[in-house]
């Protein structure tokens, strides 16, 4: 698949340049993965569902750059290492606006993949688009709000 590969290839190649940048526009970013992901998706570009495949595509691509930002921001302040996620970590709202921000892109993914002509193992496709790719978000939900419950009975007792 070489038009996907030189896809690929431009894109990641954009994107280790803008990441070390100053201050990287997130959504630059995440456009970029979307791009990317997008790419794949679209077998032929003159196939009647190219669009819509392309569409998915770049809505996951979006959500897993912000997912695995999200996921690796605790290690990456650790180790100093670049994280586009920086800017917006001292937001008060900073955890629901990630979840708002997942959600947007996974309905972008999610509006698209509903208009397929899909038959074939549907349900489960269906079920990574809406559940799947959320496993890891609720496990880090999960662990922040119980260490953050910690903090709180540790506040009580003193």
């Amino acid at each position: 698949y070489p038009r996907q590969a030189e896809e690929v290839r431009s894109a990641l190649e954009e994107n280790w340049r803008l990441e070390k940048t100053e201050a990287p526009e997130v959504d630059l970013l995440c456009n970029l993965s979307g791009r990317m992901l997008g790419a794949v998706f679209v077998p032929r570009p003159e196939d009647l569902w190219a669009s819509a495949l392309r569409s998915v595509g770049e809505g996951l691509g979006r959500f897993v750059y912000w997912m695995d930002a999200y996921d690796d921001y605790d290690a990456d302040r650790k180790k100093g290492r670049f994280n586009p996620l920086t800017p917006y970590r001292n937001r008060e709202d900073y955890h629901s606006f990630s979840h708002d921000t997942l959600e947007l892109f996974i309905a972008e993914a999610a509006e698209a993949f509903e208009i397929l002509p899909l038959e074939q193992d549907l349900d489960l496709l269906r079920n990574i688009l809406y559940s799947g790719v959320w496993q890891r978000y609720n496990q880090l939900e999960e662990k922040r709000l119980k260490q953050h419950q910690k903090e709180e009975d540790r506040h009580a007792e003193s």
